[in-house]
């Protein structure tokens, strides 16, 4: 006799339908990916993110379609465009193909050093250099993780820069200055004359002081004075990583706007910030107060940051060694900018709040 068919249980069906439920969900999913990708090709965005990366390591960030219709302009530019006749470097005004252009990337959030509480992978200028060469990163502002932590600054920022001399102008050297430390105006007089330097970089949050400090306005007004960057490193490491001993919070950026007022031909670029829509603190109503995109969330944050302050105001940063580099790139390509937006993100605000600093 036939075996009776057995059905299956009440569960096993339920189960059977979640699957196939998922199933469906997960194939609409690629066939929306692959809707977004041909948006992108019909705009002129032709180019996944993979190849974006992989364009970077064979010489320098290729331009998509649309990035690529207005000719070569000179590197002294605002843009930051580099022109193989005039530039300093030539061999990166074009991909290895010959015939697609190349813009120059600006990294105004790095730094070098050891954290003194775990390695990290690019460490060393030797590693940090080699990764940007490989991404096609010209350059990099960066400071001294001993900055964070030593009280001989003057001694961190010598240091500093001699290694960013040795890199034959790949690295661009940031000094720190401590407002609790006495002397400080020395540190920074020195940063300026001493070692040539084009801005400093300010971690209050680890030196034990807030912007409300009634030294704060006075740094700005000084360095203003001497045309110098003021960069502010609003978060250094993820709290979720942060040593029990040693919990650092992010500078509150409340005062910020009120300090802003006392000396109001200073130049800040906040560096790590997360700024999230509604929450700038009227710092987007400061033409002089720009930021990095380090840790900017989502794919659209960047977008949504340049809506919220101006295209003018938004540099590229990565906040290496602590972040991979290549982050930061993913989020500008697929941010999805119109070209004027992406030259001036790239190098050419950079460019232009530090223009020694940047043609060094």
């Amino acid at each position: 006799m036939p075996k009776p068919t057995v059905m299956p249980k009440p569960t096993v069906i339920a189960k059977r339908a979640v699957i196939a439920k998922r199933a469906v969900i997960a194939k609409r999913a690629v066939i929306a990916k692959r809707a977004v990708i041909a948006k992108r090709e019909a705009r002129g965005h032709g180019i996944g993110r993979r190849q974006w990366l992989k364009g970077a390591v064979l010489g320098g960030a290729v331009v998509p379609a649309a990035l690529a219709a207005e000719p070569p302009r000179s590197s002294s530019s605002p843009d930051g465009r580099i022109d193989g006749s005039g530039s300093s470097e030539p061999a990166a005004a074009r991909g290895q193909g010959g015939d697609e252009p190349v813009w120059r990337i600006v990294d105004t959030n790095a730094s070098i050093g050891r954290w003194p509480f775990r390695r990290l992978p690019l460490d060393t200028p030797e590693r940090l250099s080699a990764k940007y060469a490989s991404l096609g990163i010209a350059q990099a502002w960066v400071g001294s993780f001993d900055g964070v932590f030593h009280r001989d600054l003057d001694g961190v920022n010598a240091r500093l820069a001699e290694t960013c001399a040795a890199s034959g102008g790949k690295l661009v050297p940031f000094g720190s200055v401590n407002l609790t430390m006495p002397g400080w105006e020395e540190d920074l007089r020195r940063c300026h004359e001493r070692y040539g330097m084009g801005g400093v970089r300010l971690h209050p949050n680890y030196h034990g002081y807030d912007l409300a400090d009634e030294r704060f306005p006075r740094l700005l007004a000084f360095a203003a004075e001497r045309g110098l960057l003021v960069q502010l490193a609003v978060a250094l490491e993820d709290p979720r990583t942060q040593p029990s001993m040693l919990q650092v919070a992010d500078v509150d950026l409340t005062p910020l706007a009120g300090a802003m007022r006392g000396a109001a031909s200073a130049t800040v670029m906040l560096l790590g910030a997360r700024p999230r829509a509604g929450s700038l603190g009227g710092l987007e109503r400061i033409p002089r107060v720009l930021f990095d995109v380090a840790r900017v969330e989502s794919t659209a944050g960047i977008a949504k940051l340049i809506r919220e302050v101006s295209p003018d105001r938004v540099t590229f940063g990565t906040h290496a060694p602590f972040l991979i580099p290549e982050s930061s790139m993913i989020k500008v390509y697929e941010s999805e900018l119109p070209e004027p937006h992406v030259v001036k993100l790239l190098a050419g605000n950079a460019s232009r709040v530090g223009p020694e600093v940047a043609s060094r």
